[in-house]
């Protein structure tokens, strides 16, 4: 928590502002997550702070939201479009591909000067799929996905 916190506070996510008269604070609350790599095994533990969206009433409390949900098929579309540009980095929960290794290396560094983050070299699992990379190709396993179907057979 207290480096989710710290992240929040050097990335000057928001100010502190005094409360209009009528209005209501929107609560938050902690959301922990067990990270795990393409083995199952655990990685690291995850907390972010997220608001309670339901109280919020639109125009008022937010202009204009959104939230990046990766689809399947964007997702797989991403891994062919890197495939054939050569390079699949992860930084974060961001995936950055391209053909050109300094290319690849300022968006890294353009996103870092704006960001904290933390550059985890070439993707090896992404949403919970195992990426493999070769001079052939980038892999696709589903391995813990199989063993989760398998698990609920039994």
């Amino acid at each position: 928590m207290n480096k989710e916190i710290e992240a929040l506070e050097n990335n000057d996510t928001w100010h502190l502002m005094q409360l209009s008269q009528g209005k209501k604070p929107i609560g938050c609350k902690w959301v922990y997550q067990i990270k795990r790599n393409a083995y199952g095994t655990i990685e690291r533990y995850k907390a972010r702070l997220v608001a309670k969206g339901y109280t919020q009433v639109d125009g008022e409390d937010y202009i204009d939201s959104s939230s990046l949900v990766s689809k399947a098929v964007i997702v797989r579309f991403v891994f062919v479009l890197a495939a054939a540009q050569v390079l699949l980095v992860y930084v974060d929960d961001i995936l950055v591909a391209g053909n050109d290794l300094l290319e690849t290396e300022g968006v890294k560094q353009y996103l870092h000067m704006i960001f904290t983050i933390k550059d985890l070299g070439r993707a090896k699992l992404f949403l919970g799929v195992e990426v493999v990379q070769t001079t052939q190709g980038i892999y696709l396993k589903q391995r813990k996905y199989v063993a989760l179907l398998e698990a609920s057979q039994h």
